[in-house]
Protein backbone atom coordinates (compact mmCIF):
# COMPACT_ATOMS: atom_id res chain seq x y z
CA UNK A 1 0.00 0.00 0.00
CA UNK A 2 1.50 3.09 -0.82
CA UNK A 3 0.64 6.21 1.10
CA UNK A 4 1.25 10.33 0.68
CA UNK A 5 2.06 12.32 3.46
CA UNK A 6 2.70 16.40 3.98
CA UNK A 7 6.38 16.87 5.04
CA UNK A 8 4.56 17.57 7.97
CA UNK A 9 3.67 14.37 9.14
CA UNK A 10 7.06 13.13 7.98
CA UNK A 11 8.77 14.92 9.79
CA UNK A 12 6.88 13.98 12.91
CA UNK A 13 6.85 10.20 12.15
CA UNK A 14 10.67 10.66 11.60
CA UNK A 15 10.86 12.11 15.30
CA UNK A 16 8.70 9.52 16.99
CA UNK A 17 11.01 6.79 15.53
CA UNK A 18 13.75 8.38 16.45
CA UNK A 19 13.21 9.29 20.10
CA UNK A 20 12.15 5.78 20.18
CA UNK A 21 8.35 6.24 21.15
CA UNK A 22 7.56 3.72 18.51
CA UNK A 23 10.09 1.00 17.22
CA UNK A 24 8.75 0.71 13.96
CA UNK A 25 6.22 2.91 10.98
CA UNK A 26 4.16 0.03 11.15
CA UNK A 27 3.35 0.25 15.08
CA UNK A 28 3.25 3.97 15.00
CA UNK A 29 0.39 3.09 12.21
CA UNK A 30 -1.19 1.00 14.16
CA UNK A 31 -1.02 3.59 17.22
CA UNK A 32 -2.19 6.11 15.03
CA UNK A 33 -5.48 3.66 13.45
CA UNK A 34 -6.29 2.51 17.23
CA UNK A 35 -6.57 6.03 18.18
CA UNK A 36 -8.62 7.48 15.59
CA UNK A 37 -11.18 4.59 15.98
CA UNK A 38 -11.35 5.83 19.31
CA UNK A 39 -11.94 9.37 18.49
CA UNK A 40 -14.65 7.91 16.22
CA UNK A 41 -16.27 6.17 19.18
CA UNK A 42 -16.15 9.07 21.26
CA UNK A 43 -17.92 11.18 18.88
CA UNK A 44 -20.62 8.85 18.58
CA UNK A 45 -20.86 8.94 22.49
CA UNK A 46 -21.35 12.41 22.41
CA UNK A 47 -23.68 12.77 19.67
CA UNK A 48 -25.75 10.05 21.37
CA UNK A 49 -25.62 12.21 24.25
CA UNK A 50 -26.92 15.26 23.12
CA UNK A 51 -29.40 13.54 20.78
CA UNK A 52 -30.94 12.20 24.04
CA UNK A 53 -32.03 15.47 24.95
CA UNK A 54 -30.82 14.89 28.61
CA UNK A 55 -28.97 18.29 28.93
CA UNK A 56 -28.55 20.88 31.60
CA UNK A 57 -27.29 24.67 31.11
CA UNK A 58 -24.14 25.53 32.21
CA UNK A 59 -25.05 27.86 35.11
CA UNK A 60 -27.11 24.82 36.48
CA UNK A 61 -23.69 23.01 36.24
CA UNK A 62 -22.40 25.64 38.34
CA UNK A 63 -25.27 26.14 40.67
CA UNK A 64 -24.74 22.34 41.97
CA UNK A 65 -21.50 22.42 42.07
CA UNK A 66 -21.67 25.29 44.19
CA UNK A 67 -24.35 23.67 46.40
CA UNK A 68 -21.37 20.67 46.08
CA UNK A 69 -18.81 23.31 47.67
CA UNK A 70 -20.80 24.58 50.12
CA UNK A 71 -21.83 21.06 51.13
CA UNK A 72 -18.13 19.95 51.57
CA UNK A 73 -17.00 22.87 53.54
CA UNK A 74 -19.97 22.79 56.33
CA UNK A 75 -18.80 19.33 56.79
CA UNK A 76 -15.48 20.17 57.15
CA UNK A 77 -16.15 22.94 59.76
CA UNK A 78 -17.89 19.90 61.90
CA UNK A 79 -15.77 17.88 61.50
CA UNK A 80 -12.73 20.29 62.46
CA UNK A 81 -15.66 21.63 65.40
CA UNK A 82 -15.76 17.71 66.65
CA UNK A 83 -11.39 17.24 66.51
CA UNK A 84 -11.76 20.47 68.82
CA UNK A 85 -13.88 18.99 71.18
CA UNK A 86 -12.26 15.75 71.13
CA UNK A 87 -8.68 17.20 71.88
CA UNK A 88 -10.61 19.53 74.51
CA UNK A 89 -11.83 16.13 76.20
CA UNK A 90 -8.36 14.34 75.97
CA UNK A 91 -6.77 17.39 77.27
CA UNK A 92 -9.10 17.23 80.50
CA UNK A 93 -8.56 13.51 80.67
CA UNK A 94 -4.60 13.71 80.87
CA UNK A 95 -4.55 16.32 83.50
CA UNK A 96 -4.73 15.24 87.75
CA UNK A 97 -8.21 16.14 88.90
CA UNK A 98 -8.17 18.67 91.91
CA UNK A 99 -7.88 17.39 95.37
CA UNK A 100 -6.38 13.91 94.00
CA UNK A 101 -2.88 13.06 93.57
CA UNK A 102 -0.69 10.29 92.73
CA UNK A 103 1.68 10.80 95.40
CA UNK A 104 1.67 8.27 97.97
CA UNK A 105 1.14 9.95 101.19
Amino acid sequence: MSNHISPESEQFIQYELESGTYRSRDQLLDEAVRLLKRRRELQREIQAGIDSGASISGSEVFRRLEEKAQSVEERAQSLEERARRLRHRFAMLQTPASGFSDKAD
